[in-house]
């Protein structure tokens, strides 16, 4: 199934609108409200839209979220609320920057990938839920529905 993207369109100043599927058709806009100085009142998009954007900016948004994994899309919210991306446009530009571990679902388990790639033998006794909030507090990653997800190559403010 591919992106479903709906916005609410209103004429600069005025006070009835209509929603619009994108990509939206500026000929649709233009008969339906004699202008395409309109911007976006409300969206309905698995993440969160701005209003105030016009109708080619909406579009482009659009035609940039298509390319990104569904269930990605569906957490962007979260994930610039956490700080690994700058806002919707930084998301847009780097999703693709991000490593997602779906079987990473809490400390424990956030230890044992830390370790997996430094040692080859682990001792038995290793505490790996102490070893996964460290690791947590030191790297740009965040707990999600999707799993552990890290944005590689950015710093993100510590905890």
């Amino acid at each position: 199934m591919g992106l479903d993207m709906r916005v609410y369109l209103k004429k600069y100043g005025g006070s009835d609108g209509e929603w619009f599927r994108c990509p939206i058709d500026f000929e649709m806009v233009k008969r339906r409200f004699h202008t395409l100085i309109v911007y976006s009142y409300e969206s309905e998009a698995p993440f969160s839209l701005q209003t105030c954007y016009m109708v080619d900016e909406i579009n482009e948004i659009f035609r940039r979220a298509v390319r990104v994994n569904e269930e990605v899309l569906e957490i962007a919210d979260q994930l610039i609320a956490y700080g690994l991306f700058q806002n919707l446009d930084d998301f847009l530009n780097n999703w693709d920057s991000l490593n997602i571990y779906p079987d990473v679902t809490d400390f424990e388990s956030l230890g044992q990938l830390a370790l997996v790639d430094k040692y080859n033998e682990i001792d038995p006794e290793t505490d790996f839920k102490v070893i996964g909030q460290d690791y947590y507090t030191r790297s740009e990653g965040i707990f999600t529905r999707l799993g552990w997800v890290e944005r590689m190559g950015i710093n993100v403010s510590s905890r």
